[in-house]
């Protein structure tokens, strides 16, 4: 009989797996809808002609920390670029903290916060939510006091309530406890509520970013921590070397420096947007069952039915995949005006 020993946390673990690449119509990735500009296509194209792939690429990303520093004004010296924000949020959870250390966060969060706690060990806590599926500083704060954390770590703007903490809120809580705090700002983008600026003057504070949502740059798989110099050498201590591709340094260095694409993205998602919830809460006052429909400060829309298991098996049926989270629980990404107002008849034809 063998006497391998693996990690005890792999029986409580499964693959990732993401299905909805089998669907024509996928609306539950929070992915942009805003298609790459032809100019700007052939200019990614071209750097990635460039390249000469049998180097090595440069571990130190300089141009692309440059180019990310111009667009957020931010410091580049402060900037850690990962393989996504996955790959951060790995180095965060499994090699900043201490073994056993605590994570603290809200429940129905991003998922790659609490596999990777299981995965290295880390004890967690998550808060519940408010019944309108909000949550705030002050159940952070306390919470990070009563159970000793060592991380406190969430969305903001959040996935997938859509709701957000204030720059305020988020000042208040930095400034209020003693341990590591990580605000994902993924869905920054869409909000104005961001603390980007101040990830170089807080001790205790990383913020990350994705090129994944308002750039529309999911396929590279590019994300960012911006942190204090100490912080910053930390995560450069840990991360494996050269962890970003040549070829996603490229095409991102050439996506941020094209600004008047993420002010075009955000302005026709925005659009988008309002479509989306004016539609749906027109539904909801015509249906034939309860539904909720969230505030969201994001590009997706947060919906509570009494039988969400019916509207997933009428899309699957139709060949459109939203994000299922219970029977209750939906997410509905935006997507092109056409496709939206046929998923969303869809829907109304469903539970009206």
């Amino acid at each position: 009989m063998s006497k391998m020993r693996l990690n005890p946390a792999l029986e409580r673990l499964t693959p990732f797996s993401y299905c909805g690449t089998g669907y024509p119509v996928r609306l539950d990735a929070n992915e942009s809808c805003v298609p790459l500009s032809t100019e700007i296509r052939g200019e990614l194209a071209a750097a990635v002609e460039n390249l000469n792939l049998n180097c090595y690429p440069d571990d130190c990303a300089v141009a692309l920390r440059e180019a990310f520093g111009r667009a957020f004004s931010v410091d580049p010296e402060c900037v850690v670029p990962g393989n996504g924000s996955d790959e951060l949020i790995n180095m965060i959870v499994g090699r900043l903290i201490p073994h056993q250390g605590l994570v603290l966060g809200i429940e129905r969060d991003f998922g790659s916060y609490w596999s990777n706690a299981e995965i290295f060990g880390r004890r967690t806590m998550r808060l519940p939510r408010e019944a309108d599926m909000t949550f705030s500083a002050d159940a952070l704060i306390e919470g990070a006091k009563r159970y000793d954390a060592d991380l406190v770590i969430f969305s903001n703007p959040n996935n997938p309530s859509g709701s957000q903490l204030s720059r305020a809120e988020v000042i208040r809580l930095i400034e209020s406890v003693d341990c590591l705090v990580v605000v994902d700002e993924a869905y920054m983008d869409f909000s104005d509520q961001s603390v980007l600026d101040l990830a170089g003057k807080y001790e205790n504070l990383i913020v990350l970013r994705t090129l994944s949502k308002a750039m529309g740059l999911a396929g590279a798989r590019m994300g960012f921590a911006v942190s204090d110099p100490a912080l910053t050498f930390a995560l450069r201590s840990v991360r494996d070397a050269y962890n970003v591709s040549a070829a996603d340094q490229a095409i991102a260095t050439v996506l941020l420096n094209h600004p008047e694409h993420r002010a075009r993205t955000l302005a026709e998602i925005s659009r988008l947007m309002r479509l989306l919830k004016a539609r749906l809460n027109g539904i909801a006052a015509r249906s034939k069952q309860a539904m909720t429909v969230y505030p969201s400060v994001t590009n997706f829309v947060l919906v509570r039915l009494e039988d969400a298991d019916a509207v997933a098996a009428a899309m699957h049926d139709r060949g459109i995949s939203l994000r299922q989270f219970d029977r209750q629980l939906i997410r509905i990404s935006v997507a092109p005006e056409e496709t939206l107002n046929r998923v969303l008849d869809l829907l109304e034809e469903t539970i009206c």
